[in-house]
């Protein structure tokens, strides 16, 4: 089994899409402009897509930024997650506001929820296992 705790945010969605929407990819956050899709997508459409093992087996231990772009069809949201891990340090308000904004998205999407936990000693194990 793999393990990569970081992520950008506590809250995201699981996506499933081809290989081919992926404008950029990257170990560390590439800054995409989400304000500007169509000048993001005439700065990076002929980018290096990279590898997504080589993302999860050679990352920076934080997280990886994958920008996608297609049509509503080719992207499906197949879940949503919770990252129970990043929040460990947070105040009970924020954890349980995030758990219930997790849920409320996971319910509306109709697709199932996905906690991400680990103790810190697992967190500190650097050895990747691929299922």
């Amino acid at each position: 089994m793999f393990e990569q705790l970081a992520t950008w945010a506590p809250v995201g969605l699981i996506l499933d899409f081809p290989a081919e929407n992926i404008l950029i990819s990257g170990k560390e956050d590439l800054g995409t402009d989400c304000v500007d899709p169509k000048g993001e997508i005439k700065r990076h459409i002929h980018d290096d897509k990279g590898e997504p093992w080589d993302l999860l087996l050679n990352g920076t231990g934080r997280y990886n930024h994958v920008a996608v772009v297609g049509k509503s069809k080719s992207i499906k949201i197949v879940g949503v997650f919770y990252n129970e891990w990043q929040l460990k340090d947070s105040p009970q308000i924020i954890k349980d506001f995030d758990k219930e904004w997790a849920n409320v998205i996971s319910k509306n999407a109709n697709v199932p929820l996905i906690t991400i936990s680990a103790s810190r000693e697992s967190s500190r194990n650097t050895q990747h296992e691929i299922n």
